[in-house]
């Protein structure tokens, strides 16, 4: 997979930084997650089975079954954010989005541009071994918390 560099400018503090990403227009069922210390992960949603444990606990919700298809994939994708172990410098993973200043941890965004230059960045596969090592009672508790808080920040469309 080519990854290429997206170069960001903070709206908060102002710091520019680069994020990896990748044309996956013909990559079904692949997102891209990253960390602010530029960490890429690449995830296989047809084959990550806890992709698909998450993806059904959130669409079993009744509250996000009245939400639009396009908000209920933001949905699964922040709740599938927190099985993610981290990255080497401890940095957590954000699933479609951009995971916010190294400096701050703002993620506004005053300009973005992207570029044609190949990244440096080399991207693993996701693990879940965090996860994994929870019981099936912790994982229930780790998923509502988190799909609440989801919600939450997701106000309701017309």
């Amino acid at each position: 997979m080519r990854l290429t560099r997206w170069l960001y400018d903070c709206a908060s503090c102002g710091h520019q930084y680069e994020l990896a990403a990748a044309d996956l227009s013909f990559s079904y069922g692949t997102l891209l997650a990253h960390a602010r210390s530029g960490s890429v992960l690449i995830v296989d949603v047809v084959r990550d089975g806890v992709f698909a444990e998450v993806r059904d606990f959130v669409s079993a919700d009744s509250q996000v079954m009245k939400r639009s298809v396009r908000d209920r994939t933001v949905l699964v994708h922040r709740v599938f954010e927190i099985t993610l172990d981290p990255d080497d410098a401890g940095d957590r993973y954000s699933v479609q989005r951009t995971p916010g200043c190294p400096a701050c941890g703002s993620t506004k965004v005053a300009w973005f541009q992207e570029t044609d230059d190949p990244s440096d960045r080399v991207p693993v596969a996701a693990t879940h071994s965090s996860w994994d090592s929870l019981t099936a009672a912790e994982k229930a508790n780790a998923l509502a918390a988190r799909l609440h808080a989801a919600l939450a920040d997701q106000p309701e469309g017309p």
